[in-house]
């Protein structure tokens, strides 16, 4: 087993140690969801306390994670969520992921497992944790630090193009951008044009997307519990 499989699986077992329950989805018009949403807040905030403990007896914590990268690579290109920086040399993707679409760090992770199944030719590699410099002008942010292979993009997928894609995976449209896996597993969404690029090679290559394992909280009929 590789050491990077072994950082995902050991951090996932330390974030599992205090969440929330997600077997449950929010009856509408009882404030419900607010108050699920102010749940998975705090114990996202203690998962963070956890995974940082871990990350620093394992020697993979960056109390500056971005100046430290951009020292290196220069500056970010910047997300809704993501700082990314490119590594030439090494054809990589270097990026860190906030938790700003993600309440708990352990739905980051997950996300990880999700991405490297439905999309395995553009994996992302959890090589570290840590905390930005600031978070866009608001204070240091905890963060997950993550590789992927850099892919030579020829242009943006079009709107057809990924539709086409997604069904040939076996994945059904539930709204608009949003889809479900085969067998309703995952809840995969933001596939715009950034994200679902073709490489030169005129693969669709997926290298960038909102993945979420369908369980209850999320309100869309899925009965997943966990990777």
């Amino acid at each position: 087993m590789s050491r990077s499989f072994d950082l995902l699986h050991e951090a996932m077992q330390v974030a599992r140690k205090c969440t929330t329950g997600r077997s449950v989805a929010p009856r509408p018009g009882t404030g419900e969801k607010d108050a699920f949403a102010r749940e998975d807040r705090a114990a996202g905030k203690r998962q963070e306390t956890l995974l940082e403990a871990f990350a620093r007896e394992a020697g993979v914590w960056h109390d500056q994670a971005d100046r430290e990268i951009e020292n290196c690579l220069g500056p970010a290109f910047e997300g809704g969520e993501t700082k990314a920086y490119f590594d030439e040399a090494n054809c990589l993707a270097v990026k860190l992921i906030t938790p700003s679409y993600y309440a708990q760090p352990l739905w980051n992770l997950e996300r990880i497992v999700l991405q490297n199944r439905y999309f395995p030719d553009s994996p992302l590699k959890l090589v570290g944790f840590g905390r930005t410099a600031d978070d866009w002008g608001c204070g240091p942010m905890f963060v997950l630090e993550v590789e992927q292979p850099l892919v030579k993009i020829e242009r943006s997928a079009t709107a057809d193009e990924i539709d086409a894609y997604m069904s040939g995976l076996g994945c059904r449209p539930f709204r608009p951008k949003t889809w479900l896996s085969a067998g309703g597993e995952a809840v995969i969404t933001d596939l715009n044009p950034e994200n679902a690029v073709i490489d030169q090679l005129g693969n669709i290559r997926v290298i960038d997307a909102d993945l979420r394992l369908n369980v209850p909280r999320l309100g869309f009929g899925g009965q997943a519990t966990g990777i």
